[in-house]
């Protein structure tokens, strides 16, 4: 270790006099520790208490941005200031915490399940009516649970195509959690999603009532509205099913 920052690409502080104006080091403790193997850093430390790292970020940059060397400000993955993730794309072009860009047909997430079970992978939604995430309010009745989106650019911006979507279908209580799927799309020459199907907490699937589709393939099946029936196109003409 080189107490001197100009000798080495690697260096440990003892006090800091000896860190540069640009620099800031805080909580020094002798317990941790930097090494480089083979040109890998490493960072270790026994400290069971305070962070093995802290990045603390005093302007408007992200704070920490891994990059490419062959292409530079290529970001592959960044942290910004408010905390968002971004990999291969800054975290705040979608909007949300986490944002995650890719190409081809499989390119985004792929998430494996390994284990000699049955179980596997899991994606799970979670929602408190809390102001924090730390602590329990109970949820209200179609309060959102969980959702899903589809968004399609239309040349100028991105608009939405299509929802799922879990929400509390009921009273909810201690040990008493209803819920139910709606399923939502946007019809042509539109941009705002309509509900189409709902499956309720009693297992039962309500199909929206609607005129008669405009478009229409084998074995289609709709509620319509204006007869009280259920029908369905047998790829020829409607008929009803009851």
């Amino acid at each position: 270790y080189s107490t001197d920052p100009f000798l080495a690409n690697i260096s440990a502080f003892t006090s800091s006099a000896q860190v540069a104006a640009s620099c800031r080091i805080v909580d020094l403790d002798v317990a941790n520790n930097l090494e480089t193997v083979h040109g890998r850093l490493y960072l270790q430390t026994t400290d069971n208490t305070n962070p093995a790292m802290r990045i603390t970020q005093l302007g408007t940059g992200p704070c920490f941005v891994v990059e490419d060397a062959g292409t530079p400000d290529g970001t592959s993955f960044s942290i910004d200031a408010d905390g968002g993730v971004g990999i291969k794309i800054s975290s705040a072009t979608f909007g949300g915490p986490l944002s995650v860009s890719g190409s081809g047909a499989n390119n985004v997430s792929a998430f494996q399940g390994w284990g000699n079970d049955a179980n596997g992978p899991v994606i799970s939604g979670y929602k408190v009516r809390a102001t924090s995430p730390y602590s329990h309010a109970l949820v209200q009745n179609a309060d959102v649970m969980f959702r899903l989106g589809g968004w399609g650019s239309d040349g100028v911006v991105y608009r939405q195509g299509a929802v799922i979507q879990m929400l509390v279908d009921g009273v909810a209580a201690a040990g008493d959690m209803p819920g139910r799927i709606e399923f939502w799309t946007t019809p042509a020459a539109s941009v705002t999603p309509v509900l189409r199907l709902n499956l309720k907490q009693g297992g039962a699937l309500r199909f929206i009532p609607q005129t008669t589709p405009a478009t229409a393939e084998a074995g289609d099946v709709y509620y319509d509205s204006g007869t009280n029936k259920l029908r369905c196109y047998n790829g020829t003409i409607w008929n009803d099913l009851f």
